[in-house]
């Protein structure tokens, strides 16, 4: 440390610029935040993709299913871990879960995609009365809805990360946006293949330890998710790659993994800054009732927020990646220095 404070390095990028000029940025070029705000509205008033009439004859099949169950395995009763009871609390919460459900909610995608307010809330009601409700019924036609809703939400996640990294003073030149799409879905069916390799294993885990003792799957899952966030944060920047230096979804993965490997205080603390932020303001935004038009202001302010944040990731990531490239530069020369002498 001695040696790159004699060098004269500059310090390392700050939380509190990275934040300031993303907010600027945005406040600047305020149409950016057009997709969140159109993508909530939709969700807010236009109609609903229900899976309610698909669920309810399952959902009514339960209790026979159980007493065939316990019939079959009277010694799972004394175990608590299955009663009549329960089994009546957990059919009305999925039973009040599909009457909420949206299947256009598959639009908000993940890590790259549109943000949104309403997709966690998924309200029923709006100013102008209850929603249009499209129900599906068959299980082939749900699927198919979800893969193209899916793929039609990284789309849009594309555009709108092209639109704000765009709109940043690094970024210079003409936005190669179809390429920037495409890149957006590989890395997302990358993220769904990794997702997919960690959680079927998890849930075979859980579902074994939920049979020996219900309370110990409540632990395994509290650890499970702390481990789950350790391995998410070095691949938290994965986008970013694609959009401020034109890298492919596997060039970016890496990116981000060797930022975070070298900066991992500061980069800990600016990912939680960003989601302390975006979760304590979602709870004033939701504040206004679904069926009054005060939604609205929470909708863009919303909407205004998680864009500047989006913004201010994309100036800590640039700036960051380059700073980093100094130091190790220095570094690099300093050794052969060394040598030579």
């Amino acid at each position: 440390m001695e040696v790159l404070q004699n060098d004269n390095l500059p310090p390392p990028p700050g939380l509190i610029a990275s934040l300031t000029a993303g907010f600027e940025s945005i406040a600047s070029h305020v149409w950016v935040i057009l997709l969140p705000v159109l993508l909530d509205i939709y969700f807010w008033l236009g109609p609903r993709l229900s899976l309610e009439k698909m669920a309810a004859p399952q959902l009514a099949k339960l209790p026979e299913m159980m007493d065939l169950l316990l019939s079959s395995q009277p010694e799972l009763l004394p175990t608590g871990a299955f009663s009549q009871e329960r089994l009546a609390v957990e059919i009305a919460f999925f039973s009040d879960m599909f009457a909420h459900f949206n299947l256009f909610r598959a639009m908000r995608t993940l890590p790259v995609g549109i943000s949104s307010l309403m997709a966690g809330r998924m309200p029923i009601l709006s100013p102008m009365g209850g929603s249009l409700v499209i129900d599906l019924i068959s299980p082939g036609t749900a699927f198919t809805w979800l893969i193209g809703l899916t793929l039609l939400g990284w789309i849009g996640g594309g555009l709108y990360y092209s639109w704000v990294a765009g709109i940043l003073p690094s970024q210079t030149g003409r936005r190669p946006i179809i390429r920037d799409v495409i890149q957006t879905v590989l890395l997302s069916g990358i993220w769904i293949a990794l997702l997919f390799a960690i959680s079927i294993p998890l849930f075979i885990m859980l579902s074994v330890i939920m049979l020996v003792s219900p309370a110990l799957t409540q632990l395994v899952l509290l650890i499970s998710l702390f481990l789950l966030m350790w391995l998410v944060l070095p691949v938290f920047f994965s986008p970013h790659g694609i959009f401020t230096r034109q890298e492919t979804a596997l060039e970016s993965i890496r990116s981000s993994i060797r930022m975070v490997r070298f900066t991992l205080p500061t980069t800990t603390l600016f990912v939680m800054s960003i989601f302390v932020l975006s979760q304590g303001l979602n709870l004033l935004w939701s504040v206004p009732d679904e069926a009054s038009w005060m939604s609205l202001v929470g909708i863009f302010g919303h909407a205004f927020v998680t864009t500047a944040l989006l913004a201010a990731s994309f100036i800590y990531y640039h700036d960051t990646t380059a700073w980093l490239q100094l130091v190790l530069e220095r570094l690099k020369t300093q050794q052969t220095s060394s040598v030579k002498i």
